[in-house]
C-alpha cells in the first residue's frame, strides 16, 4: 500500500530537515511525502527545492491557509491508499509506517494511531503517553479527538 505523507509547514525551514529524514529512513518505503507550504517567507521553498528525492511533491499557498486547510490540500493531491500527518517540528520512530501498515491488511480497521514521546527540550523533560481508545472508537472521535497529533 502506498502511504502519502501529508506534512504542513509555516516558517520552519530549519526544523523540516528531521521531519523529512524520519519519512526518509522508514523501514516501509512506500510512501510519497507531501509538504504544504503555507505561505512561508523564511526560505522553505529554497530549501525544498534543493532536496533531490523522487517521493518528494511541495506544494506552496498563496495565502496562509493554516495547518488543517493545509493537510486538506495535501490530501488532495495524495495517491496513497492511506493517509500519514506528520507535523513539521516532528519525527517518526524509523518502524512507525511498518507496524501501523500492517495492521491495515485487517480489512476491519480503518484507523491506526499510537502513542507519542513528548519532549520539552528547554526543560529537559520527556514522556511517553499510550493510546487510550482500541476497538470501535467513531463515537468517541465525533464527540472528542482522542488521538491528538500521534
Amino acid at each position: 500500500m502506498l502511504v502519502s505523507v501529508i506534512i504542513p509547514t509555516y516558517n520552519r525551514k530549519a526544523l523540516l530537515d528531521i521531519a523529512i529524514n524520519s519519512v526518509l529512513n522508514q523501514t516501509y518505503q512506500n510512501f510519497e511525502i507531501i509538504i504544504v507550504d503555507d505561505n512561508s517567507n523564511d526560505g522553505t521553498d529554497n530549501y525544498i527545492n534543493k532536496i533531490n528525492h523522487d517521493n518528494i511533491q511541495y506544494i506552496k499557498n498563496k495565502e496562509t491557509m493554516y495547518a488543517p486547510k493545509s493537510r486538506n490540500i495535501g490530501i488532495s493531491h495524495s495517491k496513497g491508499d492511506l493517509i500519514a500527518f506528520l507535523d513539521d517540528d516532528d519525527e517518526w520512530y524509523p518502524d512507525k509506517l511498518e507496524k501501523q501498515v500492517k495492521l491495515f491488511l485487517d480489512s476491519d480497521v480503518g484507523l491506526v494511531y499510537g502513542g507519542i514521546d513528548l519532549f520539552f527540550e528547554d526543560y529537559k523533560l520527556s514522556y511517553p503517553t499510550s493510546p487510550k481508545l482500541k476497538g470501535a472508537i467513531y463515537k468517541n472521535m465525533l464527540i472528542k479527538n482522542h488521538i491528538g497529533a500521534s
